[in-house]
């Protein structure tokens, strides 16, 4: 159980998530449903932008839906990508770095070390998110608890996000913008 708890530690840490400053609007990680960041927004219409654009570009046959074949390509090539090292796992380590070189530049995210955040701090005073308390949108796949996700992980839970979202054979673009409404 131990393991768990730590999984589960490892996950929120990863994912560069910190509290909300005073003052500040609330900025939070808009992910694509494989995973993937997409970027920060502060509202559902900015979220709707960025998942979108994902679903845009995942609708490779440009008919308004996502079929499982043009699902799980994107779930490949997500992973693909993640997997930085090309063994077949993703880890930990793996993603803090793709994710944290996928920031943009004035993200208020730490882009390198600066004064007050020395090497490996995960926030600084500049940061505008929230704790987000719901599972790693990757590392959520590592069902047998080994602190990476190999291909076959990543690919069960894709089929099962894709289940849960598919009417009808296909994703439509609605389903996929429905996850914005946390805003």
């Amino acid at each position: 159980m131990r393991g768990v708890y730590l999984a589960i530690l490892l996950a929120v840490l990863a994912s560069g998530c910190t509290r909300q400053q005073p003052g500040h609007p609330v900025q939070l990680a808009v992910v694509s449903p494989n995973g993937e960041p997409l970027g920060r927004a502060g509202d559902a219409t900015a979220c709707e932008e960025l998942l979108g654009n994902w679903f845009s570009r995942a609708d490779r046959d440009h008919d308004g839906r996502l079929s499982e074949a043009e699902w799980l390509a994107d779930s490949d090539t997500w992973f693909g990508r993640a997997d930085a090292d090309h063994d077949g796992f993703v880890t930990v380590s793996e993603l803090t770095l793709l994710r944290r070189s996928l920031e943009p530049a004035g993200s208020g995210q730490p882009q390198g070390n600066s004064p007050g955040n020395p090497p490996g701090n995960p926030r600084d005073s500049r940061s505008r998110t929230v704790i987000d308390r719901s599972p790693d949108p990757v590392m959520a796949a590592d069902t047998n608890l080994d602190f990476r996700v190999s291909a076959a992980e990543a690919r069960l839970l894709s089929e099962r996000r894709y289940a849960l979202k598919a009417r009808d054979g296909a994703v439509e673009r609605g389903a996929v913008l429905s996850d914005c409404r946390r805003y």
